[in-house]
């Protein structure tokens, strides 16, 4: 980052001792991520969870799978302000990235004639969420990354109970077309 942020450099040399442990831990993630071709999953949900930071800056997504990984393994979440990634990620958890602009990419895109559903991000505005996080302290990141997961683990409980609820619905709706189709064949109709 500090290629991208030149601010960056000169911030860093007048971190606090905790935040430069942070960083520490970050590059020593991201190096055992290079050595390796394949990480056992067990060690992937480590490393999700010792960072306590992940940057999603997704110029689109369907559902935000690896948002509600993060949100899920307690992250403080960077992603564009756009949807889905600003309902998945609000203020309270996350810093949101104003896309420079938004678009689709024509007719060959099934959605594009729904809405605008690319977002753009440009370094500025990546590099200035990063300096915000960076001069949060480390108690406020933490508080953000519990927060994250709360909502996470709410939305997710929302989600199996609506989920069970559809089950039992359609069950029924099964049950009463069988019963009919059978009462249909049995009368000779």
């Amino acid at each position: 980052t500090a290629e991208l942020c030149p601010e960056l450099q000169q911030q860093q040399q007048q971190q606090p001792r905790a935040l430069r442990s942070w960083q520490r831990r970050l590059q020593r993630s991201t190096a055992a991520l290079e050595q390796r071709s394949f990480i056992p999953f067990s060690k992937v949900r480590a490393l999700q969870t010792s960072i306590g930071l992940h940057l999603c800056p997704s110029e689109r997504e369907g559902f935000g799978h690896y948002l509600n990984e993060a949100r899920g393994a307690g992250a403080l979440v960077i992603t564009a302000d756009h949807p889905p990634m600003n309902e998945l990620i609000r203020p309270e958890f996350g810093v949101l990235v104003p896309p420079v602009r938004t678009g689709s990419y024509g007719q060959w895109q099934a959605l594009a004639g729904y809405a605008d559903i690319n977002a753009f991000l440009d370094s500025d505005g990546i590099c200035a969420a990063v300096e915000e996080v960076l001069s949060m302290s480390e108690e406020e990141r933490s508080a953000m990354g519990r927060a994250a997961r709360k909502q996470y683990l709410a939305d997710k409980s929302s989600f199996v109970r609506k989920a069970r609820r559809l089950r039992r619905h359609l069950a029924k709706w099964r049950q009463h077309w069988q019963d009919r189709s059978q009462s249909a064949a049995a009368s000779g109709v």
